[in-house]
């Protein structure tokens, strides 16, 4: 154990302790390379990123999870740290703005399978009952929420973007 946690602390405790200080040093260094990361990478087109004919263009995520109740009651980065882009829908008419929203979707996304993926990494800190327990928490409380809030918004950022584009172009929109 730690020499900053007492060891006379009950073992729950010294884990619990641990869990949150990996939790907050995972945060921040995704915080800070899921910011360094250049947007140009992140297509919302790409395979990766985009919808699969069984997510229904987002629509199975309000339908099984009812994510448009929730969604806004999220945290979200850019309310607390000002200089981040905001991720808030306001009423976009310039392109470049709503692909860079889908870009911070894509970022999103990307840091939060990451840090799914990184969670194993628990069982080498803590005892493997609580890296299991604390782990599974952290991913279904901590990750696939914001996963399924960026799939679920995507689509319909996409068909924004798309429809801001034509009427540049000088189409109908």
């Amino acid at each position: 154990m730690p020499s900053f946690i007492p060891a006379s602390w009950p073992h729950f405790w010294q884990e619990t302790v641990l869990f949150l200080l990996f939790v907050i040093a995972l945060g921040l260094l995704a915080l800070v390379l899921g910011e360094a990361l250049p947007r140009r990478w992140f297509r919302y087109d790409s395979p990766f990123f985009r919808s699969r004919p069984w997510e229904k263009n987002g629509q199975i995520y309000d339908t099984i999870l009812h994510v448009k109740k929730w969604k806004d009651k999220a945290p979200d980065n850019s309310r607390i740290f000002p200089w981040l882009f905001k991720k808030k829908v306001m009423s976009f008419h310039d392109p470049a703005l709503s692909l860079r929203l889908l870009q911070e979707t894509c970022s999103a996304e990307a840091v939060h399978w990451a840090l799914t993926a990184l969670s194993p990494l628990l069982f080498v800190f803590l005892d493997p009952i609580y890296a299991l327990v604390y782990g599974l928490l952290y991913d279904l409380i901590g990750n696939l929420p914001f996963i399924v809030i960026q799939r679920y918004n995507r689509p319909r950022l996409a068909l924004i973007y798309q429809r801001q584009l034509r009427f540049q172009q000088g189409g109908v929109q």
